[in-house]
């Protein structure tokens, strides 16, 4: 059973990295975003006065949706670890009672000691 710990930590090391990547592109984009909509309420009178408020709200767009894709990959690759790594854990069940069928239909085991973990007792070997 001790075989399925690899598996697990290696796809929740893989899962926080790539969410930690994900999870710092989208918060600068969000800061770029934050960043012009502070200048364009800081400077509205200049804005309106150059007919910029266009392309400054087309920029914050862009970081907006920039953010929103990032968010979305980091979700994807999130989601993609978790099931690998429950996959794992759902494997490794099926094998132990599976094993534990072919130990009691041998009779070198008996159903309580399958569910309970414990070993066969050494009259049975």
């Amino acid at each position: 059973m001790t075989s399925i710990l690899p598996v697990i930590m290696i796809s929740g090391g893989i899962m926080g990295a790539a969410m930690s990547k994900y999870t710092t592109k989208s918060l600068q984009y969000v800061s770029k975003g934050g960043t012009i909509a502070e200048e364009v309420i800081s400077s509205i009178r200049t804005v309106k006065a150059f007919g910029t408020s266009k392309v400054l709200g087309e920029n914050y767009d862009k970081n907006v949706q920039l953010s929103r894709k990032a968010g979305i990959k980091g979700a994807m690759v999130e989601g993609s670890g978790l099931s690998v790594m429950f996959f794992a854990i759902y494997s490794a069940y099926a094998l132990a009672f599976f094993y534990g069928g072919i130990l009691v239909y041998k009779g070198q085991a008996n159903v309580g000691q399958v569910i309970n973990g414990k070993p066969p007792c050494a009259e049975y070997n």
